[in-house]
C-alpha cells in the first residue's frame, strides 16, 4: 500500500524550486536539516549583525534599541533595489504589530512602558526584525539550492566550488582559481568572506545578477548604427504592462517593474491609467485582480531612472480610461515630474515621421 501527496504548482518557476529542494533532501537527508540548524551561526548572520551594527553607528544610537526604521530600509535597498520602500516598511511593521500582540498577551513579558512601546512602533527597527525582514526580500530560493548544488553541502561557495558552476552551468572553458578568487573578492559582502575566499548566498546572488553573467555580447555594447533618423525607422525595446511583475490577470503590480524595464534599455513603458479614489489617478489593469499602483509614483520612479540606461528617447505609452476632471490631473502629474524631459514642440505640416531626436526627452503617445 502506497501514500503519496499530490502538489500543485502555479508557475514553472514555483515547481522547480520544489523539485530542487526534495531532490537536496533525498540526496543528503538529516544533514540537510543539520546544515539549517546551524545556519544561526552562519557567514550571512554574522555579516547582518556587522550591518546592523554599523548602521547604528551610523545614526548615533544603541544597538540595543535598534535602527532608524529608513536605515533599515535602505540597507534592504542596497542588496535589493528592485523593493519598493512601503512593502519592506509594511512587513517592517507587521512583524512588531505580531510581536506587541504577543508580548501583551505573555504574562511573563517585560515591557518598561506599553504606552511608550506603541508610541515608538515603527520608529526603530530590532536587530532579530532586521535579519527577518531581510531574509523575506534578499533571499531567493532558487539561488540558494544553486549555492548548495555547488558547494558540497556548505552554506557558501570557495574557489574550487565557484570554479565548477562557472564551467558547468555558465559554459566557460579555462577558469582558474585565481579567477574565481577575484569574482569572490568582487562580489562578496562580507570581510570575513573575502578574507577566507568564501563566497556567500548574498554574493553568489550579486555575481548571477552582475553584468559578468549577462547573456547580452558586450560587443554590442557600442552603437554602431546610424542614430539620426526618426523614431519611427527603429526597432524600439518595449515593455508591455510595465507594472505588472507578475501573470496579466491576477499578479501583483508594482512599481519595480518600471525600474526593471528602465534598467534594462526598455524605450517604450505602458502606463495604463484609470480614475483613481480622492482624485488621484491609479495606474492598472481594468477588470482584472492585479492591485492598482499611484500615477505620481510610477512617475517619480521613471524620472528617477528614465536615461541610467540610455540617452535615448523615452516613450510613454499612456492608456488612458480617466474621466475628464482626473485627465487634468494626469497632465498636472506629468508636468510636475517630467516637464523638463516631455518633447511638447507641435509637428510641422506636411511632416510624416515623427521626430529626430538625440537629447535625453520623453515623449507621450496616448492610446484611448
Amino acid at each position: 500500500m502506497y501514500e503519496s501527496l499530490d502538489l500543485v504548482a502555479n508557475s514553472a518557476e514555483v515547481a522547480n524550486i520544489w523539485v530542487t529542494g526534495l531532490r537536496y533532501l533525498m540526496q543528503y537527508g538529516k544533514h540537510a536539516f543539520d546544515m539549517l540548524a546551524s545556519s544561526r551561526d552562519s557567514l550571512r548572520l554574522r555579516w547582518l549583525e556587522q550591518l546592523f551594527s554599523s548602521a547604528s553607528l551610523e545614526a548615533e544610537g544603541d544597538v540595543k534599541e535598534g535602527i532608524p526604521l529608513q536605515f533599515a530600509i535602505k540597507l534592504i535597498q542596497s542588496v535589493n533595489p528592485g523593493v519598493s520602500s512601503a512593502k519592506v516598511e509594511l512587513r517592517f511593521k507587521e512583524i512588531q504589530r505580531v510581536r506587541e500582540k504577543s508580548c501583551a498577551t505573555d504574562d511573563g513579558c517585560e515591557l518598561k512602558d506599553h504606552a511608550d512601546s506603541k508610541k515608538k512602533l515603527g520608529e526603530r527597527v530590532g536587530k532579530q526584525e532586521f535579519v527577518e525582514v531581510f531574509h523575506d526580500f534578499c533571499t531567493r530560493p532558487e539561488i540558494y539550492f544553486l549555492l548548495v548544488q555547488f558547494s558540497s553541502n556548505k552554506e557558501f561557495l570557495d574557489a574550487k566550488d565557484l570554479m565548477k558552476f562557472i564551467e558547468a552551468e555558465q559554459g566557460m572553458a579555462q577558469v582558474s582559481e585565481e579567477s574565481s578568487l577575484k569574482l569572490i573578492q568582487a562580489h562578496e559582502p562580507s570581510e570575513e568572506g573575502r578574507q577566507q575566499g568564501h563566497l556567500s548566498l548574498d554574493g553568489f546572488t550579486s555575481y548571477l545578477t552582475s553584468a559578468e553573467c549577462r547573456l547580452f555580447d558586450p560587443e554590442h555594447d557600442a552603437v554602431c548604427q546610424d542614430m539620426s533618423q526618426p523614431l519611427s525607422h527603429y526597432y524600439i525595446n518595449s515593455s508591455h504592462n510595465t507594472y505588472l511583475i507578475e501573470d496579466q490577470f491576477r499578479g501583483p503590480s508594482d512599481i519595480s517593474g518600471y525600474i526593471r524595464a528602465l534598467k534594462m534599455g526598455c524605450r517604450c513603458v505602458e502606463i495604463d491609467v484609470w480614475d483613481g479614489p480622492d482624485e488621484e489617478p491609479v495606474v492598472c489593469t481594468g477588470h482584472t485582480l492585479s492591485p492598482p499602483l499611484a500615477l505620481r509614483c510610477v512617475l517619480e520612479a521613471i524620472g528617477r531612472f528614465a536615461f541610467v540606461a540610455s540617452e535615448y528617447p523615452l516613450i510613454l505609452c499612456i492608456e488612458n480610461h480617466c474621466s475628464l476632471r482626473q485627465q487634468h490631473v494626469l497632465l498636472q502629474h506629468l508636468t510636475r515630474t517630467l516637464g523638463r524631459w516631455l518633447y511638447t514642440d507641435p509637428p510641422a505640416e506636411g511632416i510624416l515621421y515623427l521626430p529626430v531626436t538625440t537629447s535625453s526627452t520623453a515623449s507621450n503617445p496616448n492610446k484611448g
